[in-house]
């Protein structure tokens, strides 16, 4: 699939993607390297309650961005500090969107975000 042999506009797209995506892979540890699998990366706020069918699921979001404020989820991206089992921290970078706790219909799509968003995190793990 990665051949793809009708060099359309879409076709050049996606084989850009692949090589720029496997070549910022390469930069993590293999365990975090997830192949073919497109890097996974909640929506905002704002872009769920753009979606939003109903006042109700807007409010139903406002409440769940109040609760990500105070409660740790899976998937938090900046929160806290790595430490050791002494406490101490850890000179480390963390890794993310690697996760697959991020419900379907809250991952972004939209390539060019996941890929730059991707590139800038493989780019600071690589520079530690």
């Amino acid at each position: 699939m990665e051949e793809v042999k009708n060099k359309t506009a879409k076709g050049n797209f996606y084989s850009a993607f692949v090589a720029k995506y496997k070549a910022e892979q390469e930069k993590l540890p293999a365990k975090h390297r997830r192949g073919t699998l497109l890097p996974v990366m909640r929506k905002s706020a704002s872009q769920r309650a753009l979606q939003a069918k109903s006042l109700k699921e807007v409010g139903g979001i406002v409440k769940e961005n109040v609760k990500d404020a105070i409660v740790d989820r899976k998937d938090d991206m900046q929160k806290g500090m790595i430490t050791d089992e002494t406490g101490a921290p850890l000179n480390s970078v963390p890794i993310f969107y690697t996760s697959e706790n991020v419900p379907i219909g809250d991952r972004v799509v939209n390539m060019e975000d996941l890929l730059g968003s991707f590139t800038l995190m493989s780019m600071e793990f690589k520079a530690k």
